[in-house]
């Protein structure tokens, strides 16, 4: 694993994280109520709101491809990005219930939680986007240069 990519990798997912956490207060705002379900459906909301701002963040910034993929790798990105919501979406209930964080933390359990798994499902999908949606082959052989 290369850091300086792996890097950049973490910069556009933090930004595009930081903007699923807000997509995700805001559909918990318009909730009646606190139950499992609801924050199951606004983890899932957010996310593939996430998942877009993702795709094209690490589409150019990441990986460098400017010009070959635009949204041809897109189902691709979205496969890997499914393995990461199923895996923060678990882990975000387990962190959140399994953890007592709303008695530990009140109101911001929900984000924090949230936020937690996000990051820790960053190093699965770093290695599924790295290999599977955007491979340095055929970066190198549609941009015409070696990263």
């Amino acid at each position: 694993m290369r850091f300086g990519r792996y890097g950049r990798f973490f910069v556009a997912g933090s930004v595009a994280a930081l903007a699923t956490i807000a997509c995700r207060e805001l559909f918990a705002s318009t909730l009646t109520g606190d139950s499992v379900a609801g924050y199951a459906l606004s983890v899932i909301a957010a996310y593939s709101i996430g998942i877009v701002l993702g795709f094209e963040l690490n589409r150019r910034f990441t990986f460098g491809d400017r010009e070959g993929a635009r949204w041809t790798r897109l189902p691709a990105f979205v496969g890997v990005a499914c393995v990461g919501l199923v895996t923060t979406a678990l882990l975000s209930i387990a962190f959140r219930y399994g953890l007592n964080l709303d008695r530990l933390l009140g109101r911001w359990a929900a984000s924090s939680a949230f936020a937690a798994a996000t990051l820790c499902a960053s190093a699965i999908t770093y290695r599924l986007t790295s290999s599977w949606v955007f491979p340095a082959d055929r970066i190198q052989q549609r941009v015409g240069f070696e990263r």
